[in-house]
């Protein structure tokens, strides 16, 4: 059979566009890698980002007893007062 004209600059063509198609495969191989990879470190981020928040929830409810503490004490102290003045205005010792 005998050979076209343009047999050899197609040949060259061809396999020009089979390195370019190489080079991408590589490319997006690489682009697929780093993509596992962002996704994984984004699921961390959120991990850590959740588990930050329940800490703070801890903490404010923490805080919130904390600050509720003197008030409950006040209305102690002051139950006992009463009781003691009532007593005390009853005579009994």
């Amino acid at each position: 059979m005998p050979k076209c004209d343009h047999h050899d600059i197609l040949i060259k063509r061809i396999e020009k566009l089979e390195e370019k198609d190489e080079k991408k495969e590589e490319r997006i191989t690489g682009l697929e890698r780093k993509s596992d990879v962002s996704d994984e470190k984004f699921n961390n981020i959120m991990k850590v980002l959740s588990e930050l928040k329940l800490s703070v929830d801890k903490i404010a409810t923490s805080l919130s007893e904390t600050e509720k503490r003197p008030i409950d004490l006040f209305w102690k102290v002051l139950a006992a007062i009463v009781i003691a003045v009532i007593l005390f205005g009853f005579g009994i010792n």
